[in-house]
């Protein structure tokens, strides 16, 4: 735990055509892993949210204080905002 990161093992990466399939195959099976991971949680915290009234008054504003400070959400902000000011709906 106190080598320097450059001691670390590196994985080899082979620049081999012939290797595109398998690389292919692993960025493929990490992408569903997220996906299964995305869904277990909506579910899960929907769910929660949504059959218990005192859950729902902490995790709906929790959410939205995450997803507002994540970098690159703030355009949902100003959607917001723009939405109560003139009565549209439908745009963030």
């Amino acid at each position: 735990m106190l080598d320097p990161f450059a001691l670390a093992r590196q994985p080899e990466i082979t620049l081999s055509p012939a290797m595109l399939p398998a690389y292919a195959l692993r960025t493929t099976m990490r992408m569903l892993a997220a996906l299964v991971a995305s869904l277990a949680f909506t579910f899960t915290y929907g769910t929660l949210a949504a059959k218990s009234r005192r859950a729902e008054m902490v995790l709906i504003p929790l959410l939205d204080v995450l997803l507002y400070r994540r970098p690159g959400t703030g355009h949902k902000v100003q959607a917001f905002i723009a939405d109560n000011l003139t009565g549209k709906e439908g745009r963030g």
